[in-house]
């Protein structure tokens, strides 16, 4: 549905949302500056120019994984989409002033079988197979850390679900 939302469309999401946030979160809509969108899924143009019409100033939606290392600094849209295109469509056009801050890929490394394998996934929680310990948790995050920090110390998101936090084993306490 999402990828070929129409703008009229992608206008009501993100004004929704905002006005839902403003409602229920008691947060000033001068406050909601940007958005994710929905699955990672845009439509490209309709969804950017939507959002530069109703005054967000950022996106962080467009997963990266050719920018992973060193990662992708936040840049606006100036001059362009300039990472590559994770989840078609990506935008085509130039939108001055809106930043986009990528999502920059988390890399897992497993073992399955007898075979030492890494997996990339845009959030945090997405990668598997999953730590199952605090000490797989500390390496797995701080791995994907020191991967910002010791090369050009581009900002480190962490993007998950609260879900994936409710298992003891990955943060050595209960709740």
């Amino acid at each position: 549905m999402w990828k070929k939302a129409p703008h009229a469309r992608w206008q009501a999401e993100m004004t929704g949302m905002r006005q839902i946030l403003y409602k229920f979160g008691l947060i000033p809509l001068s406050e909601i500056q940007g958005q994710r969108v929905p699955f990672l899924q845009s439509a490209g143009d309709d969804t950017f120019a939507a959002l530069k019409e109703n005054g967000f100033t950022y996106d962080s939606s467009m997963p990266s994984r050719a920018f992973m290392d060193p990662p992708l600094w936040p840049y606006t849209l100036d001059y362009g989409y300039l990472q590559d295109c994770q989840i078609p469509p990506c935008p085509k056009s130039t939108y001055p002033g809106l930043w986009l801050f990528p999502m920059i890929q988390w890399k897992q490394t497993s073992k399955v079988g007898n075979t030492v394998m890494d997996f990339h996934c845009s959030m945090l929680d997405a990668c598997t197979p999953y730590p199952t310990t605090e000490k797989e948790t500390y390496a797995y995050m701080m791995d994907n850390f020191e991967r910002h920090y010791t090369s050009n110390k581009a900002p480190f998101p962490v993007f998950l679900h609260e879900a994936w936090l409710r298992d003891e084993n990955r943060y050595g306490f209960t709740c």
